[in-house]
């Protein structure tokens, strides 16, 4: 072997100088992810550049709607550049007791809580530094807010926000497995990526942390954030078929296989507009005849409300929980009767029209029964969720890259255009989606018992506006021969069962990590900010279908429950 020395931090040998990995920490993955990411991170690890995610569906609605306030006020011009209060402040308070950290250890951070204010967001972290006084320089990127540019195309609603997430994720949160980590779960460590030159990474996490990384917390995570085999991205399509995922040590996972592709003509933008006002009231039924006591309720509220019914957008009645035979305590014989109502009318939903129930009142409707209501009518106590709030509407659509002009302010002062890509490629509208191909034979895996797919199958789910990602993996070869042949997509609608309304579901696969994958189109009621679902991130589909019961080989059960 030829001799090998360092040169300016890197290794060379023979003759190639291969630049080392640059380490990258992830310290965030919402706005109120854990305080002390980024210090301990910046304190105690070897990272060159600390992440953080803040943004997603809710506060980048919230925010991009301060802004349209203001604007709408007159409280700023649309050619302003700060919009007070217009990021996540929550940020600021991570970022403070970081600050002589990042300084003394020359490590660069960057974040997107800039939301609609990124110059705003700079100004204050200027004064963080001023008051360590260290020497730090802040630099900002904007652009990605297209209004202006698209005001001609107003009507076909082209306003962009943009969305993604990341943080503990990998490292144990939200782990289909995490009975695994026998109670090490409360504070799980933050992700740490080294990233070489040829685009392939180590996946390792803080030391000394609870959580734990190895190819199942890794493959989550990546079955969570995709919609199918081509991830798109505004200046790279990432090709994720033959992704691979190897432990190579204690807390580290290899990543390889990933292909890289020309990014997409178009780059996904967030449309957020006021949707109404909405609320909820909830009954309580105990015992027996679940569901006759909820269909009198309906029955009942219904008939109150008259032709008030028509007032409303969205007028759900919904039961969650079921009461087990012979339960063993009320708690356990008793669920949730939960009434929700959408309205562009806020009268509707008003306190003060609870005093006259003549001008519509949907509190009112709601109470009004409970005298002449089931056997053990009982109400929640807390009335406020029956007084309306607003609530607002989010679509995902498509963008030319050409109408987005970012740049980046340098703290010198310079401005730099950041151009669109100049080579992209046009994809299909809708991602491959197929069944598996040469199918095994069941009868060949021998005698099996019936059992929750849980039992064997890990997997995470999550949203996309409307839409609900799925992934199911397994951790052994011939389970996945297995996996593949039983999770077909009328597999997947029969195991929804009433939650299965017909919409398109896509299915790809993934074999190198042994992962089905599925897109259910729409199946999350409009997404976040304005569903009337329970499952308001789409987060506990995977643990519903890993409930739903499947017949197992046993020899796959011989290796022991997840």
């Amino acid at each position: 072997m030829a001799p090998s020395a360092t040169n300016n931090g890197h290794r060379e040998t023979n003759g190639h100088v291969a630049k080392r990995p640059i380490n990258i920490a992830g310290c965030s993955g919402g706005v109120y992810d854990r305080k002390r990411a980024i210090h301990d991170m910046a304190k105690n690890e070897d990272v060159d550049v600390i992440t953080g995610d803040w943004m997603s569906e809710c506060n980048m609605t919230l925010r991009g709607s301060d802004k349209r306030d203001r604007l709408a006020q007159k409280k700023m011009s649309s050619g302003s550049t700060v919009v007070a209060k217009g990021y996540e402040p929550y940020f600021l308070d991570e970022l403070d007791p970081a600050i002589p950290h990042l300084a003394s250890r020359g490590i660069k951070i960057a974040v997107n809580a800039g939301a609609s204010d990124v110059h705003g967001l700079a100004l204050a972290v200027k004064e963080l530094i001023m008051k360590h006084g260290v020497d730090l320089k802040v630099g900002v990127v904007d652009g990605d807010d297209v209004t202006d540019a698209v005001l001609d195309l107003y009507q076909k609603g082209e306003i962009p926000y943009l969305i993604s997430h990341c943080s503990t994720y990998a490292t144990g949160g939200y782990y289909s497995g995490f009975k695994d980590l026998e109670g090490k779960d409360t504070d799980m460590g933050y992700p740490i990526a080294a990233i070489d030159e040829k685009g392939e990474a180590i996946i390792t996490m803080e030391k000394g942390k609870h959580g734990l990384v190895n190819t199942q917390t890794v493959a989550s995570q990546l079955l969570y954030e995709i919609q199918g085999p081509l991830y798109y991205n505004s200046d790279v399509t990432a090709s994720i078929e033959d992704m691979y995922l190897q432990e190579i040590g204690e807390n580290a996972v290899h990543v390889s296989g990933v292909k890289g592709l020309p990014p997409p003509s178009t780059t996904k933008v967030g449309i957020t507009a006021k949707g109404g006002w909405q609320a909820e009231f909830h009954f309580y039924l105990t015992g027996l005849d679940i569901a006759e006591k909820a269909a009198m309720v309906e029955r009942q509220t219904r008939a109150l409300m008259g032709h008030h019914i028509k007032r409303f957008s969205c007028l759900k009645f919904m039961v969650a929980g079921n009461v087990p035979s012979d339960p063993q305590s009320q708690e356990e014989a008793t669920v949730d009767m939960r009434i929700f109502a959408q309205t562009r009318d806020p009268d509707l939903l008003s306190g003060n029209n609870f005093v006259d129930s003549d001008r519509g009142s949907f509190a009112r409707f709601c109470i009004e029964n409970l005298l002449q209501g089931y056997p053990g009518s009982t109400m929640a106590p807390d009335m406020r969720t029956a007084i309306g709030r607003p609530f607002f509407e989010y679509w995902v659509s498509l963008l030319p890259q050409s109408f987005v002009n970012e740049t980046v302010h340098l703290p010198d002062g310079r401005v730099l255009d950041i151009p669109s890509p100049v080579v992209t490629r046009e994809y299909a509208r809708e991602q491959p989606s197929y069944e598996t191909e040469s199918p095994a034979n069941l009868e060949d895996f021998g005698p099996t018992t019936r059992g929750p797919i849980g039992w064997v199958a890990m997997g995470r789910s999550g949203d996309k506006s409307s839409n609900c990602n799925l992934g199911l993996f397994v951790r052994h070869d011939d389970e996945w021969n297995w996996l593949r042949t039983i999770m077909t997509t009328k597999q997947l609608r029969s195991m929804l069962g009433k939650d299965d309304v017909g919409n398109q579901i896509d299915r790809c696969e993934f074999p190198n990590i042994r992962a089905v994958h599925f897109l259910l189109k729409d199946h999350l009621d409009r997404g976040f900010n304005s569903t009337s679902s329970f499952d308001s991130l789409g987060k506990n589909l995977c643990e519903y279908i890993r409930a739903k019961h499947v017949d197992i080989p046993n020899t796959f059960l011989e290796r022991g429950r997840i």
